[in-house]
């Protein structure tokens, strides 16, 4: 007899963690972009390119989950992948401390609050162009202004500005 109530609260048990695994556990799916020092990638992926920094590497179109969709949630995601990845994909960024807010309007307002902390010299640029690549993934042909920790934000000497 206990053994058949200790099956029946166990089959319970599943049901409803299962039911809140559907419920809580879905989310949507954000890009962003790594790079990868493999240059082979490229063909992987037609939004996949080569940009130089202090040598030719691979901007690599890569997908995640996040809890909402959109731009704001695939640059908090992308702030967010401190690890380098098993395929030999890495994150410039990530030893930066950055978030994003993003607001609507006819222009687009993207505000990113933080530090940018480049590795090195050579990932100064790497971290531009992914950004940007990133925000165009969302906003290609919308116009848009970026801040950091409230001044805008000019890409073209963007981590001088830190």
């Amino acid at each position: 007899m206990a053994i058949k109530k200790s099956v029946y609260t166990l089959i319970t048990l599943v049901f409803f963690l299962t039911l809140l695994a559907l419920i809580y556990g879905q989310g949507s799916k954000v890009n962003f972009f790594l790079i990868s020092n493999d240059l082979d990638d490229i063909k992987h992926n037609p939004l996949n390119a080569q940009i130089s920094s202090c040598e030719p590497v691979a901007l690599v179109y890569h997908s995640d989950i996040a809890k909402e969709p959109g731009l704001e949630a695939a640059l908090n995601a992308l702030f967010k992948d401190k690890h380098n990845h098993r395929n030999g994909k890495k994150n410039p960024l990530r030893e930066s401390n950055l978030l994003a807010r993003v607001k609507q309007g006819e222009t687009i307002s993207i505000y990113l609050h933080g530090q940018i902390t480049p590795i090195s010299e050579c990932e100064e640029d790497l971290i531009i162009e992914q950004i940007k690549a990133t925000i165009g993934l969302y906003l290609s042909s919308k116009p848009y202004i970026v801040y950091l920790n409230g001044e805008p934000f000019d890409f073209t000497q963007a981590v001088k500005q830190k």
